[in-house]
């Protein structure tokens, strides 16, 4: 896993295609910003992990 650390308004780089900005810490949480295309699809990861398992599920039934 690599660490960083960001100030607000800094962002880092995914290629050229995906930009995260640090917006605003509270406590121990921070908002994000992702700066992607259009067709690059961005999920929280337990959004992620439950269109996975529909997708299995509704794959198993072909």
């Amino acid at each position: 896993m690599l660490i960083l650390k960001r100030q607000i308004d800094e962002n880092l780089r995914i290629r050229t295609s995906v930009s995260v900005v640090a917006l605003e810490m509270k406590g121990n949480q921070i908002q994000i910003g992702i700066h992607a295309l259009k067709f690059l699809p961005v999920h929280r990861k337990e959004i992620y992990v439950r269109f996975e398992k529909e997708r299995k599920v509704g794959s198993k039934g072909r």
